[in-house]
């Protein structure tokens, strides 16, 4: 693995790489000023559904009533923390999810779901990722190592005859709390990125990482950039974009945008933010690129939405919810698609963007129903969402 840097130079976004270089839109900020957001940020007015019973798009294009949720797996005891979900090129979608001591998978069949325990008894409460290798599932997830008294990531893939689990890194600090994101190249090589907390001078910095495997041997492709990543996401191309969170030593703490395009990594900041929870995005067919975050200090969920990767990002309010469970995809006809638990209502909220306009509504509202939420889309355009129904115990899936 490359030597790190003691101290993180002035300025500097992304640490430059022979194989990863990267470069930032904002290059030409000083080091010690923060990046003039308000030249390349236009705040859209506020068109998110404050009380989620009245629609507030166009007249003739509320959202058709929701098809009933469907109910995955009973008996979850232990409260489910974060879940992922993918869809195979069947149709099928598999599931993983984490618990305070476990990580556990839910398989969809053609004749119902299928229950397998990928990880027991041990600390996990950190978010976990999924990926799909052909049909093959391979997931990541930071887990604590007490004997160490430290934190590792891990990844497991299910083969034939169980899951096959492997330690990639151990003795991290601190686990990222977006998680270890992992993806699938275009070649079919698995990639990982995990956060690697550095101290320096009494204080402390955070580092992207990348590891690839062939699937039977990882090799290190150097750090990124500083800051913690939150989701993963592929572009038409195949190439990898992450949003990530960033609060280093030497600028004012921001949510960011890297994407991979090539060799190089362009980095650009979305919002300058001293608290940005989980950020989701994604892709239209046009590589127009979608954000969803919550804004932690103020409670607040935004939309972000960009043509370029330097910057013009158009950031549009929904409404005041402080949620840590929430997604994004795009459906047919390019159309920004959400949802994500209101823990004020305890229940599950869905949205549409069409014309410039969020259609938002609840789809779950029987008990407290929406933690662990994450989204996916399938190859026709339909989400799916899976979510945790706490009063029932138990994980559910709702297809729009």
């Amino acid at each position: 693995m490359p030597s790190l840097p003691s101290v993180l130079a002035a300025g500097v976004l992304c640490l430059g790489l022979s194989s990863l270089g990267c470069h930032s839109s904002s290059s030409d900020t000083p080091a010690d000023e923060e990046s003039p957001l308000d030249a390349s940020v236009h705040q859209e007015p506020d068109l998110g559904a404050r009380d989620a019973s009245q629609s507030t798009g166009d007249a003739g294009t509320d959202l058709a009533a929701p098809k009933p949720p469907e109910v995955i797996q009973t008996g979850l005891t232990e409260p489910v923390t974060s879940s992922a979900i993918a869809v195979s090129a069947s149709g099928l979608a598999q599931v993983v999810l984490s618990t305070d001591t476990s990580i556990i998978y839910l398989g969809e069949t053609k004749s119902g779901w299928v229950r397998e325990t990928v990880l027991d008894k041990a600390k996990t409460s950190a978010p976990v990722a999924i990926a799909l290798r052909g049909d093959i599932p391979w997931v990541s997830f930071p887990s604590y190592d007490p004997l160490r008294s430290s934190y590792q990531v891990e990844v497991a893939h299910r083969e034939a005859t169980g899951w096959k689990r492997e330690t990639v890194i151990s003795d991290l600090l601190y686990p990222s709390d977006g998680g270890a994101p992992l993806g699938i190249t275009t070649s079919g090589s698995i990639s990982l990125f995990y956060t690697i907390r550095v101290r320096t001078s009494g204080s402390y910095a955070d580092y992207v990482v990348r590891m690839d495997s062939d699937g039977s041997k990882w090799g290190s492709l150097g750090y990124l950039q500083t800051g913690r990543p939150h989701a993963l996401a592929t572009d038409a191309k195949g190439l990898f974009a992450m949003v990530y969170y960033d609060q280093a030593l030497t600028v004012a703490p921001y949510l960011g945008f890297a994407h991979e395009q090539g060799a190089p990594w362009i980095v650009a900041r979305v919002e300058a933010t001293a608290a940005a929870g989980p950020g989701r995005l994604a892709f239209d067919s046009l590589d127009g690129i979608h954000l969803l975050y919550c804004d932690k200090d103020s409670g607040e969920l935004r939309y972000a939405n960009s043509t370029t990767d330097g910057g013009g990002w158009r950031i549009n309010p929904l409404e005041k919810v402080g949620t840590a469970f929430l997604g994004i995809g795009i459906a047919r006809g390019d159309t920004p698609t959400i949802a994500y638990y209101q823990p004020g209502a305890a229940d599950v909220r869905f949205g549409r963007r069409t014309l410039g306009r969020w259609q938002i509504e609840t789809v779950d509202q029987e008990g407290d129903v929406g933690k662990a939420l994450s989204l996916t889309m399938d190859r026709s355009g339909q989400a799916h969402i899976v979510y945790y129904d706490t009063t029932k115990q138990q994980m559910k899936r709702l297809i729009r």
